[in-house]
């Protein structure tokens, strides 16, 4: 079972909302933007922390990107 950071999960939400603010209200959030960088970062933290659990072993870290696609 995958443990949940509930503190990422947060984080994801705040961003997600950022981004949906801009895209209703584009003239009152002017860093609009910055809701997609927040998710960029998180999505690559996971995918760091995903390789970093596979790395035991050869077959796991070439295991993970043929799972992605």
């Amino acid at each position: 079972m995958v443990r949940r950071n509930q503190y990422l999960d947060a984080l994801r939400g705040i961003a997600v909302a950022f981004v949906l603010f801009f895209h209703l209200f584009p003239s009152s959030l002017p860093g609009g933007y910055l809701g997609v960088d927040i998710l960029f970062v998180l999505a690559g933290y996971l995918a760091v922390q995903s390789l970093d659990k596979r790395s035991d072993s050869v077959a796991g870290l070439i295991s993970y990107p043929l799972a992605r696609l």
